[in-house]
């Protein structure tokens, strides 16, 4: 009857860690940019793209690097010099060559700027094709 008792108390606390444990993380820049990710796969193709909002207050997207790495950090495809004269930058990429069953991570980094600041931003998406 002791061990029940014991088994059902820690049952209830591991159910009440994963309801109090947040399992994801904001992140939240200055300028409020948006960051969108898509890591879509093909015929041995990897779909890359990218969508960056600035919103109102960004004047310029620059130094932009979208990067494609396997789950041993091999970088696949690399595009940079990627830029906006605006608020928003868009890319989308290709890569030949990726392997069924692999694991690939998507990571774009950029330099957001306003009329009186810059912020760099960094967003990635893993997916296993």
């Amino acid at each position: 009857m002791r061990k029940k008792f014991i088994i059902v108390i820690c049952s209830f606390v591991v159910l009440l860690m994963n309801l109090v444990i947040p399992v994801h993380a904001q992140i939240y820049y200055d300028t409020n940019t948006d960051i969108t990710l898509t890591l879509t796969f093909h015929s041995n193709v990897a779909l890359c793209y990218a969508n960056v909002d600035g919103g109102k207050s960004v004047t310029e997207i620059t130094n932009g690097v979208l990067t494609l790495t396997d789950s041993n950090g091999t970088e696949i495809e690399k595009w940079d010099n990627l830029s906006s004269s605006s608020s928003m930058l868009i890319v989308s990429k290709t890569a030949k060559n990726v392997t069924k069953g692999e694991t690939y991570t998507l990571t774009i980094t950029v330099t957001v700027k306003t009329s009186s600041s810059s912020e760099v931003i960094s967003e990635s998406i893993t997916k296993t094709y």
